[in-house]
């Protein structure tokens, strides 16, 4: 019983840990700005770099339309040759 409690308090903290720096996706509203994680996007100009020399983050973008409860469509400049639509 001691060992179980144990565990089930060990298990919320680390719950509580992980979502301590998470924000919701509900959050973001159309018309926000935000800024897109350029890690998981293959960019023409990351190719090459050194991975400490990429941004870490890039934008920020104008949020046009809220196609799903997490993919957004974003006003994108013409020096970022990316799809519009983001996950």
């Amino acid at each position: 019983e001691l060992a179980r409690n144990a565990l089930a308090a060990a298990q919320e903290h680390q719950i509580q840990a992980h979502n301590q720096g998470c924000h919701s996706v509900e959050d973001i509203q159309v018309r926000d700005q935000v800024l897109v994680n350029p890690y998981s996007l293959q960019l023409v100009e990351a190719q090459g770099t050194g991975h400490k020399l990429v941004q870490c983050a890039i934008g920020p973008f104008k949020v046009m339309e809220q196609i799903n409860n997490n993919i957004y469509r974003l006003q994108l400049l013409a020096e970022y040759p990316m799809h519009p639509v983001i996950n």
